[in-house]
Formats: C-alpha cells, structure tokens, sequence
C-alpha cells in the first residue's frame, strides 16, 4: 500500500452530520497520532473479541444450556454472521456519522453482552450474540474508517493489531486459569464490564475521525480489482489455514499426550506471544521489503504447520504453535494495508471481513473431515501446501507499484 498524497494546507472537518457525502472525498485524514493508534487497538480489540474468545464463549452456551459442541459452535458463529452483515451493508455510513457509529457500536455492544448472561433460553442467547456481532461491527468500522487512504497503512494496522492482540490475548490467559463454572456464570458480564470502562476510548476514537485533519489527495482513479482480488484469495487461504488448524488443536494435543487444560494454557500462551509477529509489519522499512517479509512469513507458516502436526510433546506443541502465530501476524497487516491505503472511506476493508468469515468458516468446516480422511500428519501437508498456494497471489497484488485513490 504505497501511495502518498500530496501536501495541502490541513482543515477541521465535521462528518458527522447529516449532509450528504460528496461523490469524491475530496480529501484524507492525516496519519492517527500515537495516543490515536493506541485508541484504535482498544477499539479493534472490543470489537474482534468476540473472535478471540470464541473457544470460552463455546464452553461457556455448553456448560449453561446443555448444548453439544456443534451446537454452541453455531450459536458463537451467529456473532460473526452479524459483524459479516454489519461490515457488508453499512460502511458507506461510517464516515459521515462516526461518532453515532461509536456511541451505538459501544451501547449496543455493552447491553447485548448483558443480555447474553441474563437470558434464559438458548435461543434468545443465540439472537443476542448475533446482535452482538452487529455493534462490533459498527466497532470495527471506525477503526478501518480511520486508517483509510493512509500511505504504507501496513505499519499502522501493524501496531493496532498488536496492541489488541496483547489486550485479548491477555484476557485469552486469565480466562484460561478459572474455572470453567465461573466463566459460564460471568463470562459475559464480565466482558460487558470492560467495554464499559473502556467506552470513554471508543467514544474518543469516533470524534477522532469527526475531527481529523485533512490533506489533499490525488485525483480518484478506479480500484485495481485484480489486486484486490488476489488479497481476497490470498486472505481466505490464509485465514482457512489458520482456523482449519485451530479447529484441531485438542486432537493434536490428545495425539502428543497432552491434558486438556495443559492444551488450553499452552494454547493461549502461543496466542499471546504470537501477536509479536506484527513487529514485521511496524518499522520504517517494513513497505519496501513487504513482498520479502510476506513470503518469509509464509514459509514460517509451512514449516510451523509440518512441525505441529508431527509433535510428540509439550514443547514442540508450543513451539510450533507459536511460531504459526508469528508468521500469521506477520503477514496479515500487509493485506488489510494494502487496501486500506486504496480504499477511500474504510468500505473496502470492512467488507473484506466478510471474505475473512468465508475462509474461517471454510478452513473450520473440513478441517475434522480431512484430518479423519487423511490422519494428523498428511492433514498438516495439505494446511502447508495451502499456504504456498498463496505465493502467486502475493505476486500479483504486491509486485509492481499500483496507482493512489482517494
């Protein structure tokens, strides 16, 4: 995501008002400032917590209402579905009324996480987390609404999704060490708690984009569709990749000898070191050497992949696992950047969920079907044969320069 636009004299601007949109934006919000990057990662983390927490909030519907995995895994998918729907239909919004977007993402959230613990029925619980997945969101739109139409926006989304990744992922090893009673019981509440204390940070974020500078831009041009498409490609392989693996990780473990709470702290260990990865993505000279580090990136998934589907113990476990995660965050960055910097209003990234959901959601639904057919160790030569399945992708959306939008 290489564009740079030229330099104009910087403007206040209000967009969240009534007034409808010009057909162009007619300029880019400067680049967010520290404490404003750190705003953001709050912001992503609220609203991808859903996701990370998925494996506990699955547990969680079992203990309460009975249900078997497969169950519950569908009612935790209703959440993604709404944040599919909420990124598919409204981020043409977001711009123009980002802080009702803040306000409504950050209440809504907060009261459906309520909801979530107080109902009694599954299936009320089921409507809730859907709703849920809707205000996150609104949520995650803000924070692509923010970094939209940014020059080299791969070390921006680098140092948001590592804050995050460090926030959840240290919410992912407190879960993991209570009692899976008290997680039934509080886990939701608990989470609506910290939205709460974290809502003045939204709410900031959303006058963030209100309120940003503004510099002028070159004139719009058409989107480079191939490029895109090769990102989307690229991202459902990589993201089918990464849940088809995930979604095995107590059967592997169960194979290396492994208890099951030995699995889930090793599990969110690797987790939270993983986020580290997104250091590749953060220096200075991280868009110059973009395809080189993608690639390396890519190799380390492949070789992390052949070594966790072969282990024997609880360090090679961890390991790989966590070395998975590095090359996953290393490289995940540079796609959400490439069209945040092509994108004019956060539209192109936020409808890009929508392609993240289709290759979790496909990597998740043959991942027991192709490790039952092909046995451990030749389902983890397929996950890597994947993997380098994206080498041409890379090339054609990262090899030659590509023309700046508005």
């Amino acid at each position: 995501m290489a564009s740079s636009a030229a330099p104009a004299t910087a403007t206040v601007t209000t967009l969240d008002s009534a007034a409808p949109a010009p057909a162009a934006p007619a300029a880019a919000m400067t680049a967010p400032s520290p404490r404003a990057l750190l705003r953001l990662g709050v912001v992503y983390a609220v609203a991808i917590n859903g996701t990370i927490l998925t494996p506990f909030i699955v547990s969680t519907l079992m203990l309460r209402f009975g249900l078997d995995e497969g169950q519950a895994t569908m009612m935790t998918g209703f959440e993604m579905l709404g944040m599919a729907l909420s990124c598919m239909l409204l981020p043409h919004l977001v711009a123009r009324f980002a802080l009702r977007f803040a306000w409504i993402g950050t209440l809504g959230a907060i009261a459906c996480q309520v909801a979530s613990a107080l109902l009694v029925g599954a299936q009320a619980v089921g409507i809730a987390r859907g709703l849920a997945g809707v205000f996150e969101g609104m949520l995650f739109m803000l924070v692509a609404a923010r970094v939209a139409n940014q020059p080299s926006a791969e070390r921006i989304w680098g140092v948001i999704i590592l804050f995050a990744g460090l926030v959840n992922g240290a919410l992912l090893i407190g879960i993991s060490y209570l009692p899976e009673r008290w997680a039934a019981q509080w886990l939701f509440l608990a989470l609506a708690a910290l939205i709460a204390i974290a809502a003045p940070l939204l709410l900031r974020a959303g006058r963030d984009i209100v309120h940003a500078p503004r510099t002028a831009a070159a004139a719009a041009v058409g989107l480079p569709w191939l490029r895109i498409g090769a990102v989307w490609l690229f991202t459902i392989l990589i993201y089918g990749v990464q849940a088809g693996q995930w979604a095995v990780t107590e059967l592997v473990g169960q194979h290396a000898g492994l208890a099951t709470s030995t699995i889930g702290i090793l599990l969110s260990l690797s987790s939270f070191l993983g986020f580290v990865g997104c250091i590749a993505s953060s220096w200075r000279g991280s868009h110059r050497h973009r395809t080189l580090i993608i690639c390396a990136a890519q190799l380390l998934m492949i070789v992390s992949l052949l070594w966790f589907f072969s282990t024997r113990d609880g360090a090679a476990y961890f390991s790989s696992q966590f070395l998975l995660n590095v090359g996953f965050y290393a490289l995940t960055p540079f796609l959400t950047g490439l069209l945040s910097e092509i994108d004019a209003d956060g539209s192109l990234v936020s409808r890009t969920v929508v392609v993240t959901l289709v290759g979790v959601a496909f990597g998740t639904t043959l991942a027991g079907w192709l490790l039952t057919a092909l046995g451990v160790e030749h389902f983890g030569m397929v996950l890597a044969a994947a993997v380098l399945l994206g080498v041409p992708l890379v090339v054609v959306a990262f090899a030659r320069p590509y023309p700046a939008r508005t």
